[in-house]
């Protein structure tokens, strides 16, 4: 993955980390201080961009919406005129989610970019390539900010697979861009990987689930996971590959105080007080799929 500056560049990246925060997130109008609340915020805003039954989409672009004087300046922050038509509501969604993204940090939009690239098309984290880096120009930053913004809706799921392909490999999302394409070669880590690609490629309704409480309360709990065609995985103190489980041998031995369901997110409730290493980790990704508010 390119992402890292080269020193011949420091004044163009210097220049490009003038842009200024993104303006969205937070009730109190400050910025999004985290790449969490940045991804939280594009999803929402992209979800908004879903046409109302019987409207036509606006096709114009950002650009030919607010005019030239009205796009990002040299400096990277919108001009008051752009500003003022985004809070009066002038703009589509659409057009605000351009302009949102456009004015991201160069370091959160590559994020961004990153992940939804990894959720769309169904890549591990490391393996992903955008071929944007923090030495591009402002033109390429806002290329492919618009480029992004084109998917409309679907930038919110894209952006929760790529999510759920993070938190399965263990990313942490504030990490530097520069170390997310540094991949854990071990076995383990590698079964993380396919299973978060697995998860992030089909739909939460897809998946056969058994949350299985052991009688013994010390040793919490068990997720399974079934899969039509990605075949079976288990978590608890680790992630296992499993033979397709039946529900009778899965429930033997537990306090009966189990959950089975054939919805990621109906055991969202349960999986925020999980433990265990595996079922923690496991939760985090099922969060991130499903777009529910993230395990602890």
């Amino acid at each position: 993955m390119t992402h890292q500056a080269t020193s011949s560049s420091q004044r163009s990246s210097r220049g490009i980390q003038s842009c200024g925060k993104t303006r969205l997130g937070r009730s109190d109008g400050s910025a999004p201080a985290s790449c969490k609340e940045v991804l939280e915020a594009v999803i929402a805003l992209s979800q908004a961009t879903m046409p109302e039954p019987g409207l036509e989409p606006s096709r114009c672009s950002l650009s030919e919406r607010l005019g030239s004087e009205h796009t990002a300046q040299p400096s990277g922050a919108p001009s008051r005129a752009a500003f003022n038509a985004s809070r009066s509501g002038a703009l589509s969604a659409q057009q605000r989610l351009a302009l949102m993204l456009r004015n991201l940090e160069p370091e959160l939009a590559l994020k961004v970019r990153t992940l939804m690239v990894a959720g769309r098309d169904g890549q591990s984290i490391h393996a992903v390539k955008i071929h944007i880096t923090l030495a591009d120009g402002i033109a390429g930053f806002h290329a492919a900010a618009d480029d992004t913004s084109e998917n409309g809706p679907l930038l919110a799921e894209y952006l929760r697979r790529g999510h759920a392909l993070a938190q399965a490999s263990g990313l942490d999302l504030e990490r530097p861009i520069a170390g997310w394409a540094n991949a854990d070669a071990s076995g383990d880590e590698r079964d993380w990987q396919r299973f978060g690609r697995q998860l992030a490629q089909s739909q939460p309704e897809d998946w056969q689930c058994w949350l299985v409480t052991d009688e013994a309360p010390e040793h919490g709990s068990r997720l399974y996971l079934q899969h039509p065609e990605h075949g079976s995985w288990s978590f608890h103190a680790r992630l296992d590959r499993t033979e397709p489980v039946a529900p009778d041998a899965v429930r033997r031995g537990s306090n009966g105080n189990d959950v089975s369901t054939r919805s990621l997110g109906a055991l969202i409730p349960r999986l925020r007080k999980a433990q265990g290493v595996a079922l923690r980790r496991a939760a985090r990704a099922i969060c991130a799929r499903v777009g529910a508010a993230p395990h602890p």
